[in-house]
């Protein structure tokens, strides 16, 4: 994957996507997560992932740790891992990229698209 530097931003292509990115470098954490987890391996946080990259690494190398456990309306959980997360990611972004007309090789101003998501008892 090919990093160019874009009127001071960092422009890649991630699966025929255009992203224009800004990398913000921040201290490493302490690993103080996953320590003793058999399904979760923390990736790199020195800014060398972009956020694309951080959703295949976990589907590379943390596919059955849970990426997000919520209570179904019978009470029972319902977890959902990276594997299930990656992949309707890469999905939602492919729809995206259909429902605005997105095509390869295309310049100008992106469109920019915004997601809402309800959330508790009154959606």
């Amino acid at each position: 994957m090919q990093v160019k530097t874009w009127k001071g931003t960092n422009k890649i292509n991630y699966n025929n996507f255009d992203i224009i990115f800004t990398m913000i470098h921040l201290p490493k954490p302490p690993q103080t997560q996953a320590l003793s987890s058999k399904t979760f391996s923390p990736p790199p946080l020195d800014g060398s992932l972009t956020l694309p990259e951080l959703c295949d690494w976990h589907l590379q190398h943390s596919p059955e740790h849970p990426f997000f456990i919520y209570p179904r309306q019978d009470g029972e959980l319902q977890t959902i891992t990276w594997a299930h997360a990656a992949r309707a990611i890469l999905t939602g972004a492919r729809l995206v990229r259909k429902i605005m007309g997105w095509r390869r090789g295309m310049t100008g101003t992106a469109p920019v698209v915004a997601m809402l998501s309800a959330s508790g008892e009154s959606h």
